[in-house]
């Protein structure tokens, strides 16, 4: 009531009074608003380009500042990186010339470099290219990993060139800016690094480099730049520079300087008097801090030169507006009248239409919104008259559908009176009509339902969920069968009540048919695979029982073939009983034919599994080159014709995809093929190498005839050469070989000309990586308690006989392999069953055991499996002499713990290799063992001459020798063997006596041939007055040399220990402290520059680093777990296997870390007591 009582006027108003009002009052605010609004922005637009300008100009001058200052810092940091780059080149052409060492070239390197400071902090430091530390001033860094850095990261992917970055020395808590500039020396991969505190360098920077820059910057009419340091000093101005402004003669009126200099950056607006000017006027200046130097950089201008413009656009703004106003009216009165007049005929056309006559339309007259509204009326009426047609079409439309449905159609009530139905659902049901089966049924739904709950359920489904798809039920026809029907319907629903049904009927009586046939059929398939499963059980089944026969009659062959070959051999070599030149002849048939028919045996196994195709292949790069000499060394002992050679022309670096072995069996199948036809000339393997890789044999052998070529290739077919009889064969290698070529995916054919030779070809797939280098076992190392120190001369140590368990239930066998070892200076035990041979073992103490597989009772697998309980691999090797050589019992064999294995037959040749490899892994494990207990004993080496007769008692006592002094000063501290009978001085060697030297870094060792004897001479560098003279036994083995290199290297640590030990009173004493408190301490760990020792109740700080206090204490009293920690090891509660795969030994307080490098070292000293993983 209160609207109607403001308003009531402006109600009555007409549409054009309404619309010029409306119009004036809107456009007068909009102007004025407009003009407001423009007005403040052009006076913001104008402080923004104030500010932004100024603010440029000072960022500009900010950086070219600092750009200064970069270029100052960088070429000073350069040239001093470049100069030790120089000095690093010196000492490394000095190596490289011989005058150094490398070690001592790096060594001089580091001083010179940590000799070097810049500025008063800088320093120089180098680290490679994975981020480890090589040289630095803190020395407790070296060796350490920095890469989680990210400057460091820049340093390792650039290597050269100039850095800045953040950095907050110990103790300060803000970081400070630092330069650093890098160059990298390859050789060394050192990337020498020169870094300092850029405030370090502010007298680099001269501000007449960039003044002049600074003075010609101007901003609007007077504006200008200038900087003033943090005392107040205007190093450029264009007035006032060199002045101080904090003088008192020039501080009145210049206190925004000094707020300035408080508040580093930001902007100030201020009042300021040029010369010659009759009033202050406002000044805005913007200004920026640069840290390193304490500088102000600062921009400033007059306001009022920027808003002069500001005046003359207010005065055009108002008189346009004047004008606007002027127009709107006049316009405003004729819009009125143009939209009144058609309003008005609109309406009386809406009067004449609400009476039901769609026919009228309006003239339309006029354009643009009154055009519009008149053509939509006349648009509206039309497609109204148009759908009234539409609708009375649809309704006869729909009517059609329902009527010619193929499917049921019907509506009910809810309560299962029948409303309507179509013509397809009464012919479903065997009415003429629906009229006739509505009359049959009373229009009810129920009497159709055979079973009456059905209609029940159906009606509790929809009124629950709302409809109901794919429903099966059966109906009754008029004849009163019964048919399947499927019913999908839906409810209609009024007020939340159903009230209506309707849906479609489908007749499925055929299906349900079908499907039960179909379901008869499926049983009868499922009969047929359980029938079909059976019989191919019972093919596996024979399949295993072939596997086993072929197995087995390869064993039963190659048993009695091992011991022919065998004892012939043994014959052929047994120098104590030479045997006549037709003997020995005559054995050396029997040798070559035993082979023949085990290659015919092996060649039936290989194309039985080829055809059953039972061969996988395990690719992996293979080098070809070395893959071949191997084969041809292999063929070059059994070359009867002494005019014929074979080359290998392979490069090298060649690699290619391929499984080891069956490729070592396509060359001995090829080679021998080519060495069984020639009789004279060369074999030559050479390759071309393109997008695949082709291997050529080529020979200069009989050849073979155009016709014959391919069918060479076929089982048992030798082709038909000249002289076929001449050369036996089962026609079975070039088969063999072309398949094996095909499941590597290439090919295999051959040219040849008959009397000229043959090239057999054949494809591999070339490998991009060269072959991985298999890490070799480590083997398990026995701890050994500390042994005496006294220092008797040792007696001559003989040679002893190594004693050998050879285990076969064949006598022949075990006849010629105890026969074959006793010729070769061994002693052989032999044992028929598996089970007297291990009560022997476990008894006693062989060296090694030949364990055949197949035996009655206890089995060769068994046999390894309890010997493997007590004894380690690296304890006592294991060798399976087999005839069975299935990859499933080769890999089983491995599994039980076999060292490795030999295929029956085998030669005399072959089993010795293989004794004496394992013979020589057990000597180095015992060498490791002995380091590792010369060094457990360091605590008890009180001077040098005692360390030095302890260096003597152990070579001495390792291998056996004739003469054996030690000298010291050239004067005799201790002998063994004959070694008192010699003279009591010993010179230097003279060059008459053929000395060849072995300079190493911590040793030199001379072998001295002296007419027939031959002599070792050991001294150690920097002990020279100490040496060591042995005369062996035997030559000494490469393996020999490098442990007296190893050993005088550990004497070299010793000795720097004992030096330090007895001149640095600190050392005694951190020492001291250990020993004092060893039974309490727990843990010790590593800090940077010292170590911190945990004990029960308390922690103790050490000056003193790990490898200090190994060298004092052996593994029994503190035990090295991880490269930052010890543990005494009788605290130690449990090992436990962390969440990360790791393990950590729990202590009475704490957990430790254990590295991945000492597990093996934790698995010896704590046996049984580590967990397993899942």
């Amino acid at each position: 009531m209160k609207t109607k009582k403001n308003f009531g006027g402006l109600h009555r108003l007409s549409i054009r009074s309404k619309l010029f009002w409306s119009y004036f009052l809107t456009m007068l605010l909009t102007i004025s608003l407009a003009g407001w609004i423009m007005s403040s922005v052009i006076r913001n637009a104008i402080e923004t380009s104030i500010e932004s300008e100024l603010s440029n100009s000072t960022t500009t001058i900010l950086n070219l500042v600092e750009s200064t200052t970069n270029a100052s810092i960088k070429n000073l940091l350069r040239a001093v990186a470049e100069k030790n780059l120089d000095i690093v080149r010196d000492f490394h052409r000095r190596y490289k010339k011989g005058e150094l060492s490398e070690k001592a070239a790096k060594k001089q390197a580091r001083q010179v470099l940590l000799s070097q400071t810049i500025g008063s902090t800088g320093y120089i430091y180098c680290l490679d290219s994975r981020g480890t530390i090589k040289v630095h001033p803190n020395k407790a860094l070296i060796g350490e990993n920095i890469s989680q850095y990210t400057f460091v990261k820049d340093q390792m992917q650039q290597k050269e060139g100039y850095i800045t970055y953040e950095w907050t020395s110990p103790g300060e808590e803000i970081p400070k800016n630092k330069a650093l500039y890098m160059v990298h020396f390859t050789p060394w991969d050192w990337i020498i690094s020169v870094s300092s505190y850029r405030e370090e360098f502010i007298q680099l920077i001269k501000t007449r480099d960039f003044e002049q820059s600074v003075n010609d910057l101007r901003f609007g009419i007077t504006g200008y730049a200038y900087i003033v340091d943090g005392k107040g000093n205007f190093l450029v101005h264009p007035t006032l520079q060199g002045t101080n402004i904090k003088a008192p003669e020039n501080i009145d009126g210049k206190e925004f300087v000094q707020e300035m200099i408080r508040k580093k950056n930001g902007r100030i607006i201020y009042r300021w008097q040029n010369p010659g000017e009759k009033h202050p006027r406002e000044k805005l200046v913007i200004y920026n801090h640069i840290p390193e130097l304490d500088w102000i950089v600062a921009s400033s201008s007059y306001l009022d030169e920027f808003y002069s413009p500001l005046a003359t656009i207010n005065y055009t703004i108002f008189s346009v507006a004047f004008v606007i106003l002027i127009l709107a009216f006049l316009i405003t009165f004729y819009l009125g009248k143009s939209i009144i007049t058609p309003l008005y005929q609109l309406i009386s056309h809406f009067k004449v239409d609400s009476q039901g006559d769609f026919s009228r339309r309006m003239t339309i007259d006029s354009g643009g919104e009154i055009g519009e509204l008149a053509g939509c009326y006349n648009n509206f009426m039309e497609r109204l008259e148009g759908y009234h047609r539409k609708l009375q079409i649809s309704e006869e439309n729909f009517r059609g559908i329902f009527e010619g449905a193929v499917e049921g159609i019907f509506k009910s009530t809810a309560d299962g009176d029948i409303v309507t139905l179509n013509s397809s659902l009464a012919l479903m049901l065997g009415y003429e009509t629906p009229e006739a089966l509505m009359a049959a049924t009373n229009n009810r739904v129920d009497p159709l339902f055979v079973e009456k709950k059905s209609a029940v359920h159906l009606m509790s489904v929809l009124k629950n969920k709302g409809h109901l798809t794919f429903y099966e039920a059966r109906l009754y026809k008029k004849d009163r069968s019964i048919i399947w029907v499927s019913l999908s319907i839906r409810g209609i629903w009024e007020q939340g009540v159903l009230t209506f049904v309707e849906g479609f009927v489908n007749d499925i009586s055929d299906q349900k048919r079908f499907r039960k046939e179909l379901i008869k059929r499926q049983t009868e398939i499922e009969e047929k695979n359980i029938i079909l499963e059976g019989q191919t059980a019972e093919l596996r089944r024979l399949s295993a029982i072939k596997d086993d026969f072929l197995a087995m009659t390869t064993h039963e062959l190659r048993t009695p073939l091992h011991g022919m070959i065998g004892i012939a051999d043994s014959l052929i070599n047994d120098s104590k009983n030479p045997l006549s030149p037709g003997i020995k002849s005559d054995l050396e048939i029997i040798v070559s034919s035993g082979m023949r028919l085990s290659n015919l045996v092996n060649d039936l196994l290989v194309a039985s599994k080829l055809k059953q195709k039972e061969i996988k292949l395990h690719l992996r790069p293979l080098d070809l080159g070395k893959t071949v000499n191997l084969v041809m060394g292999i063929h070059r002992p059994l070359l009867q014709n002494a005019h014929l050679t074979l080359e290998n022309l392979i490069p090298d670096n060649t690699f290619v995809m391929a499984d080891e072995e069956r490729l070592q069996q396509i060359l001995h199948n090829l080679i021998g093929n080519a060495v069984k036809f020639s009789d004279g000339g060369k074999i030559v393997v050479s390759t071309k190498i393109g997008s695949r890789v082709e291997i050529h044999v080529s020979d200069t052998g009989i050849g073979i005839e155009k016709e014959k070529i391919e069918t060479i290739f076929l089982p048992f077919e030798q082709g038909d050469y000249s002289a076929t009889r001449q050369y036996p064969g089962t026609g079975l290698g070039l088969s063999i070989a072309r398949q094996l070529v095909v499941l590597h995916g290439g090919e295999l054919h051959v040219k040849s000309e008959p009397d000229r030779g043959s090239v057999f070809t054949f494809t591999l797939t070339p490998s991009p990586e060269p072959p991985v280098r298999e890490r070799q076992p480590v083997a398990k190392i026995v701890e050994v308690g500390p042994m005496p120190v006294d220092l008797p001369a040792l007696e001559n140590k003989a040679k002893s006989v190594h004693e050998i368990v050879v285990v076969d239930d064949d006598p022949v066998n075990l006849h010629i392999v105890s026969r074959q070892l006793t010729m070769s200076g061994y002693r052989a035990m032999t044992f028929t069953t598996g089970s007297t041979a291990v009560d022997y073992i476990l008894n006693n103490n062989p060296c090694m055991v030949l364990l055949d597989l197949m035996m009655p009772g206890m089995d060769g697998f068994r046999v390894c499996e309890i010997l493997r309980e007590r004894h380690g691999m690296d304890e006592l090797p294991i060798i399976l002499l087999t005839a069975r050589n299935q990859v499933t019992d080769l890999l089983q064999g491995f599994a039980k713990g076999a060292n490795d294995y030999l295929t029956k037959p085998f030669s005399k040749k072959e089993l010795i290799a293989r004794v004496e490899t394992q013979l020589r892994l057990l000597a180095a494990k015992d060498r490791l063992v002995n380091l590792r207990r010369f060094m457990n004993r360091i605590a008890s080496y009180v001077d040098t001459d005692h360390l030095f007769k302890e260096v003597f008692n152990t070579i001495t006592g390792e291998s056996p020798f004739q003469h054996a002094v030690l000298l010291s000063n050239e004067k005799i501290m201790a002998t063994a063997g004959n070694g008192d009978s010699f003279d009591r001085s010993f010179p230097a060697p003279v060059p008459s006596m053929g000395e060849s030297e072995m300079k190493k870094r911590d040793s030199k060792i001379s072998v001295i041939n002296d007419n027939d004897t031959q002599w070792i001479s050991i001294q150690a560098r920097g002990m020279e007055r100490y040496r060591i003279i042995v005369q062996p036994d035997t030559p000494p083995t490469r393996e020999n040399m490098e442990y007296i290199r190893n050993l005088i290297t550990q004497v070299r640590i010793i000795r720097n220990g004992i030096t330090r030990f007895a001149f640095d009173p600190n050392l005694s004493k951190e020492i001291y402290t250990i020993g004092s408190m060893l039974q309490k301490i727990l843990y010790i760990q590593a800090a940077r520059q010292y170590c911190i020792v945990h004990t029960e109740n308390k922690k103790v700080e050490l000056r003193l680093s790990l490898k200090e206090i190994t060298l004092r204490f052996n593994d029994e009293q503190l035990l090295q777990v991880h490269r930052s920690y010890l543990v005494n090891p009788t605290h130690v509660v449990s090992i436990k296997l962390s969440k990360k795969k790791g393990m950590e030994i729990c202590l009475l307080r704490g957990r430790v870390p254990v590295g991945g490098s000492y597990k093996s070292t934790i698995l010896d000293a704590f046996p049984g007591r580590v967990p397993l993983p899942d």
